[in-house]
């Protein structure tokens, strides 16, 4: 039986990851996100749709390995102390980045498609889908199960996440402006 998700404790348990590990993680998202930007910004003054669809692409690529590599680092600590360097991060995330991206491609498509319908279904499957990533690098299941295994995990905290996801959300918000809902073309 599932065990209740106690909300607070999530936030508190990723400020203090985040803290302890901010000499791991910080690095290595300067180094995935800082060629990124320069890449990013010699598209955009390029201008014209495609510069923005590769873009985008790119960001995308860069935010799923990234997140892979988050995960690996919260693995590696579980065990009360830190093996990973920010190169060993790289290497470790980098056999799911494919898996990751078609999974985020099918749940952002599936939750979108969700929102148009009548908004609720889409808010549905984001809760559902909330811990893809974990299951595709820390179960290292293909795509498609780590859906149903994400299902699985969330059920009984079902209200438990999709709290944390709108807090996330705003957050998120709050620190990149509004400039994270819409990006200029």
């Amino acid at each position: 039986m599932n065990a209740k998700l106690d909300t607070g404790r999530v936030f508190e348990r990723i400020f203090q990851i985040y803290g302890n590990q901010f000499t791991l993680l910080f690095p290595a998202a300067l180094v995935l996100f800082i060629p990124v930007a320069i890449v990013d910004g010699l598209l955009y003054s390029g201008g014209g749709a495609l510069a923005y669809i590769l873009a985008s692409v790119i960001a995308a690529i860069a935010s799923y390995w990234y997140q892979g590599m988050v995960v690996e680092a919260v693995v590696d600590i579980l065990d009360g102390r830190r093996d990973q360097t920010v190169g060993g991060l790289f290497s470790s995330a980098s056999p799911f980045i494919w898996p990751l991206i078609a999974a985020g491609i099918l749940a952002g498509l599936g939750v979108a498609i969700g929102l148009v319908l009548l908004i609720v279904p889409g808010l549905i499957l984001l809760t559902w889908w909330a811990v893809i990533i974990p299951t595709i690098v820390i179960d290292k299941t293909g795509v498609f199960p780590a859906f149903g295994r994400s299902r699985q995990l969330v059920r009984d905290n079902g209200w438990r996440v999709f709290g944390v996801l709108v807090v996330l959300f705003f957050a998120v918000t709050m620190v990149k402006g509004p400039a994270v809902l819409v990006r200029p073309m």
